[in-house]
């Protein structure tokens, strides 16, 4: 039986605009049972399928369905029952993995609903057709931007093929856990800069000397002669002054500028923390690599595995065959010849 406004006294009636009112609030009040179904319960329509929360608008404007807003602060810490975080406009370096999308339009300090995890649709700036991942931009609630790597997930976009700096309407899964394949340790970033994804940083020190069990390591741009197998290679941004993971042994992608096409390993290059160098030998091994163009020194996208216990050696003929022996020097991570120059007895080819 539908409910009408009540009457009162000397004929007056609720306001049309009060009776609105109520009725949204009562719905806003079954879209939160909806949200506590449990897990496994059929969704109703036009649910978004994510964890959802009410948030407060303290970015200044007005938000939008899908727009993204960095999370800032518990809006009620003296109420602990109540979960509403007020949000602000993204900051690089700050919002990366931390934001919400909004579901609903949200006026300048309202309250409304939105996504911290799990899927849901919003633009994206797509730099490039080839980017599956996403990331906040700096003072942008309006989109997100592709990158090679990202805390949200492209699971599609409506992009044509071919596409590039263009906005696209995406579905994106945030935020993305990295499960990397390799030890993970903590850096603190005190270098003075953010650190970028994908980096190539050297080891320096202990980050907590005063806490000797919490392993937090400070880095520093890689110097040639000693940060050889001593390096970490930092999946994500570390804003300067944050602590952030770095990864310090097993696999991990980085950019390795490709000097021979036929190299198998690489190594850390001088005051250049954007990349590996390819090298007869090396610290880290090249397991895959993106194929060059061929047309000479190359930097591409790689998956190492490092530090090695100690590559192969290398050696180089210093001189032609003469009475079954040869001459050779070894290689070292440079292709320098180092070391005293041995005399190697040539094995004759099996059947000879």
């Amino acid at each position: 039986m539908a409910m009408l406004p009540r009457e009162y006294g000397r004929g007056e009636r609720l306001r049309a605009d009060d009776w609105n009112r109520s009725v949204r609030s009562l719905g806003r009040h079954q879209e939160a049972i909806e949200r506590m179904r449990p897990a496994g319960r059929a969704l109703s329509t036009g649910y978004v399928p994510g964890v959802h929360i009410s948030v407060h608008n303290d970015t200044g404007e007005a938000l939008s369905p899908r727009d993204i807003a960095g999370i800032k602060e518990h809006t009620f810490p003296n109420n602990p029952d109540d979960i509403t975080i007020s949000v602000e406009i993204p900051v690089a370096g700050t919002h990366e993995g931390k934001f919400v999308i909004v579901q609903e339009s949200i006026p300048t300090d309202g309250i409304g609903d939105a996504i911290i995890v799990g899927c849901s649709l919003c633009t994206v700036s797509l730099v490039d057709e080839n980017h599956e991942y996403a990331e906040i931009m700096d003072d942008e609630t309006g989109k997100l931007e592709s990158r090679k790597f990202g805390t949200a997930k492209i699971l599609w976009h409506d992009g044509l093929s071919g596409s590039s700096e263009v906005d696209v309407t995406a579905l994106v899964r945030f935020p993305e856990v990295n499960d990397y394949p390799g030890t993970t340790v903590f850096i603190s970033n005190d270098t003075g800069a953010d650190i970028d994804a994908v980096s190539v940083m050297g080891i320096k020190g202990h980050g907590d000397t005063g806490s000797p069990e919490n392993i937090i390591i400070t880095v520093e741009d890689p110097e040639a002669g000693k940060h050889e197998g001593k390096f970490v290679i930092i999946p994500e941004l570390i804003a300067n002054g944050t602590i952030g993971k770095g990864i310090i042994s097993g696999l991990a992608i980085c950019t390795v500028n490709m000097i021979d096409e036929n190299h198998e390993y690489a190594e850390i290059i001088d005051a250049d923390n954007t990349k590996l160098e390819s090298r007869p030998a090396g610290s880290a091994r090249i397991l895959w690599r993106e194929d060059p163009s061929g047309s000479g020194t190359e930097d591409v996208l790689a998956l190492v595995e490092f530090p090695l216990d100690g590559p192969p050696p290398v050696w180089e003929a210093t001189a032609d065959e003469s009475s079954g022996e040869i001459t050779a020097k070894r290689i070292d991570s440079t292709g320098a010849l180092v070391g005293a120059e041995l005399t190697f007895t040539v094995l004759p080819e099996a059947g000879s």
